[in-house]
């Protein structure tokens, strides 16, 4: 009887939890799928790059948050935002996707909703019940060198990207999902002069008049591994970007140069925040409002919350409202904190500004595909634009089991990787 072969895979050990600590990494032995395992709908993919997120941290952190991988107990096989090329394929796999297609990985499964049905597993309402996510939930993650996902999850590169460079699908997919949401508010704004459309897009695509007064304009909040990959689309699809951060974790400003690169603007939030003591949050006083003045009209169509500190998004809801607002929430921030706000204040002023929120964490298809179309546009603007992203670069899965919490709890860390090819 033959042996299946193995290959490792990085994992954490899914024991129980208190506040603040946190789980083993480790590296373990699965078996390597081959072409004797496809599904009539499935792709096997050699994968080229994988790269570590927060959300990794926090299933790693986080009591509740992600479970163990099926068949796999009680570890979690982790990592998910990956791309590579295509070895194999089902005998039901259609002809839009070859043996050597070069594709990024798309996360979300589904729980069998019919939005998953459909095509549209990120709009799941099933979620909380049984989702399915590869490297969070039940689903074997993408840190190893190959594996199986359905052809649907398989999103093919855009011509002329880098192959290494689908990795950043899934990272990028989240400003696809905010590009979204604005033009489908757009569609039915009551006010359509602050929401027409820029005279470079296509009109067949969204839908939207031509003729815009004057271009849309979006706050981003954070300049992370999140909010770097999305800003080029907005760019693309003719957005004015600002794009505040904070700049005492970006010591070498290579946030700022990122960002210049791009022609988006950036600012600090350090400036619009007095901080009598560091240490204590409590004592800071918050200015966000006056961020209005950046934008000659005095506010923002829309606000993209992509910092990951869960006050900050709070205090520029209370503050950066304004009538049609639209407020994109992406933050996932493990812990409990407290914050003191003025909750009538807030609600009245949301609702008198028909303000919108909407959170944008997950992402499909479409998502990916402009994702990947806005990283090409910034190689468009400058060659190496995503290379300098990669501020970490791991040799082997063993070194990054020993150096995991080294490099995500380092603040110069934008996007750590490894190339398994």
């Amino acid at each position: 009887m033959s042996r299946r072969p193995k290959q490792q895979a990085l994992a954490l050990r899914m024991q129980p939890i208190a506040p603040g600590e946190r789980r083993p990494v480790e590296v373990i032995k699965v078996d390597r799928p081959t072409p004797d395992d496809l599904g009539p709908g499935d792709v096997l993919v050699r994968v080229k790059r994988v790269m570590v997120c927060r959300t990794d941290r926090e299933i790693a952190t986080t009591p509740g948050h992600g479970t163990p991988t099926r068949g796999c107990e009680p570890y979690a096989r982790i990592l998910h935002e990956a791309g590579g090329q295509i070895l194999a394929r089902g005998s039901e796999v259609p002809g839009t996707l070859q043996d050597g297609d070069w594709v990024s990985l798309l996360v979300r499964q589904g729980a069998g909703c019919p939005a998953c049905e459909a095509g549209l597993p990120q709009r799941c309402y099933r979620w909380q019940e049984d989702i399915t996510e590869f490297g969070i939930f039940h689903t074997p993650g993408f840190g190893c060198e190959t594996v199986i996902v359905p052809h649907t999850h398989a999103v093919p590169l855009p011509p002329g990207l880098d192959p290494a460079y689908g990795s950043f699908g899934e990272p990028a997919s989240i400003g696809g999902h905010a590009l979204g949401r604005c033009w489908h508010i757009a569609r039915g704004s009551q006010y359509p002069e602050r929401w027409d459309q820029p005279e470079r897009w296509n009109p067949p695509f969204w839908g939207l008049p031509w003729g815009a007064r004057r271009k849309p304009v979006v706050l981003f909040l954070g300049a992370g591994g999140v909010a770097l990959p999305s800003i080029p689309l907005f760019l693309r699809e003719g957005f004015d970007c600002i794009v505040a951060a904070w700049t005492r974790r970006d010591p070498r400003a290579l946030k700022q140069r990122l960002i210049d690169q791009l022609g988006a603007r950036y600012v600090s939030l350090q400036d619009f925040i007095e901080i009598p003591d560091p240490d204590d949050r409590s004592r800071w006083n918050w200015h966000l409002d006056a961020m209005k003045r950046l934008v000659p009209e005095g506010f923002f169509d829309a606000v993209v919350d992509m910092c990951g500190d869960s006050e900050t998004v709070l205090r520029a809801l209370a503050q950066l409202h304004a009538p049609g607002t639209l407020f994109m929430l992406s933050s996932i921030t493990a812990g409990s904190r407290p914050v003191s706000i003025d909750a009538d204040r807030l609600l009245y002023d949301l609702v008198m500004n028909n303000a919108q929120i909407a959170g944008i964490v997950n992402a499909e298809r479409l998502h990916f595909r402009l994702g990947l179309e806005g990283l090409k546009y910034a190689c468009e603007l400058h060659d190496d634009w995503p290379a300098q992203l990669l501020t970490h670069r791991f040799d082997n899965l063993e070194e990054m089991s020993r150096t995991f919490w080294d490099v995500l709890d380092d603040h110069r860390t934008i996007r750590a990787h490894l190339d398994f090819f």
